[in-house]
């Protein structure tokens, strides 16, 4: 809610603070999960707001680069911004397919239009 509210940058003090809330339980996987439950009800959230989403992705990677249960979470995350920003399927295909299959879904109106004239 704060991230649709006032922006991404909210997303990494909000993980920060949930990772020192959650330590004892963190290690059960409970921080990807979440990551993972964000981005799937994260319809549209990326429009608009790339450059703090890229700064927001940065932040998140040096708070959870280091957990294994964060890793796919935030490589889709980053697909996700990547690929609205440019169209690039590119950054999709990089994913695993069902992580790939997850995102064409949920980006599927979100990437800006193509300027590829190989017709």
């Amino acid at each position: 809610m704060s991230v649709e509210s006032f922006g991404p940058k909210h997303l990494v003090r909000g993980v920060g603070k949930a990772l020192n809330l959650l330590e004892e339980v963190a290690d059960g996987g409970i921080l990807g999960s979440m990551l993972s439950v964000f981005l799937l009800e994260s319809d549209g959230i990326f429009a608009g707001q790339l450059q703090e989403w890229e700064a927001a992705l940065d932040g998140l990677e040096r708070t959870l680069g280091e957990r294994t249960d964060c890793r796919v979470p935030m490589e889709m995350l980053r697909a996700a911004v990547m690929y609205t920003k440019t169209g690039d399927e590119r950054h999709l295909l990089s994913l695993p397919l069902e992580g790939r299959s997850l995102l064409e879904e949920l980006l599927a109106d979100s990437a800006p239009a193509s300027t590829d004239s190989t017709d």
